[in-house]
């Protein structure tokens, strides 16, 4: 299955070297479709005032599991659904473009 992720810029170096998305406090989140993605891209923006051109998604598969997350209101994002690992994400097949 194929995964979206979206970073700061500054982030890709050490995500690509190591092909892992790295746990840094409450889980590593995903999404299954790249609209949802845009729907939780959005919110961060705004929340944290990056421009769409600080930041970068990335596509990828990986063997683990994921969970779904239940820790934001479906409503409010638009029905988008994301998933989380609390264990750091190994990737595989992974692609990298910018949203600008």
């Amino acid at each position: 299955m194929v995964y979206y992720h979206f970073t700061p810029i500054d982030n890709l170096p050490s995500i690509l070297k190591s092909r892992t998305l790295v746990n840094k406090s409450n889980g590593v989140f995903v999404c299954d479709s790249f609209e949802d993605l845009c729907k939780f891209v959005t919110i961060y923006r705004n929340l944290n005032g990056y421009k769409l051109d600080d930041l970068a998604y990335i596509s990828f598969e990986t063997d683990m599991e994921l969970e779904e997350s239940f820790d934001h209101d479906k409503e409010f994002f638009n029905g988008a659904r994301a998933y989380y690992s609390l264990d750091d994400i190994e990737m595989e097949n992974i692609c990298v473009s910018l949203f600008s």
